[in-house]
């Protein structure tokens, strides 16, 4: 090995490199790169070169990847691999684990925000939702007097959004209209939905629907199928029920 030294771990100094006993104090706790005259120095080195590569790398349980002080690190613990930020790969990632999913937390795969694809998405299974929910405590109703009763059930998959709802009540006012979570999409064309419908305690038709034009979350529910519009009693009881679907914006 001739005269060839090596930097001390520590405090700088050189060792001989004919020197086993040195040698192995040089290595003991953290090893890093230093200049000829034993300084520490960060980014000084590297670890293999293009033409004299390591064969495998052997990490402990819960051993940390530490990139530029804490700006990304790569992290184990039993079974997994924490990534501290985002993760770009070149080519396609492919999962052989084949853990079912009925949940926002279940699968192969989950994720606590968003999910953008920028081309096709093929499903062999079932594509999952949320259960129905109930929005008509959120709903803003209009046409009855304080506290009408019902429901507001919806249901989204995609953009595309179905409500079933029934609201009754005592009628205070010649129109009805009820809000839903997500806006409708604008839409050169009107949508209109026929329904069952009670005016003023007498059974009736009626149809809801929202004018084209707009992006809104206003259905306006009327009396009657035929035009003009039918205006609704402004007193007894008045209620609307029906089913629809919709594309959100």
């Amino acid at each position: 090995m001739g005269t060839n030294t090596l930097a001390a771990k520590a405090t700088g100094n050189s060792v001989a490199a004919t020197d086993p006993n040195q040698f192995r104090t040089a290595f003991i706790g953290d090893l890093v790169p230093r200049t000829s005259d034993g300084s520490a120095l960060s980014d000084g080195g590297a670890l293999g070169s293009a033409t004299y590569m390591w064969s495998d790398a052997f990490f402990a349980s819960g051993a940390v990847i530490n990139f530029n002080n804490g700006n990304y690190t790569v992290t184990h613990s039993a079974g997994n691999l924490s990534f501290s930020g985002s993760a770009v790969f070149a080519g396609a990632v492919s999962v052989d684990d084949t853990t079912d999913s009925s949940s926002t937390t279940t699968g192969s795969i989950h994720t606590d925000g968003g999910l953008g694809v920028v081309k096709n998405v093929s499903i062999g299974g079932d594509a999952y939702t949320v259960a129905w929910t109930d929005y008509f405590a959120s709903s803003t109703k209009s046409g009855w007097a304080a506290s009408p009763t019902g429901v507001i059930n919806y249901k989204k998959v995609g953009k595309l959004v179905f409500v079933s709802f029934y609201i009754t009540g005592t009628s205070d006012n010649t129109h009805a209209t009820f809000t839903l979570p997500y806006a409708i999409a604008n839409s050169t064309t009107s949508f209109n939905t026929i329904i069952e419908a009670q005016d003023n305690g007498v059974n009736a038709m009626g149809y809801c629907r929202v004018n084209p034009g707009v992006s809104t979350t206003t259905v306006y529910c009327y009396k009657g199928t035929d035009t003009p519009l039918g205006a609704w009693t402004n007193s007894g009881t008045k209620y609307v029920v029906g089913s629809f679907w919709y594309e959100a914006t």
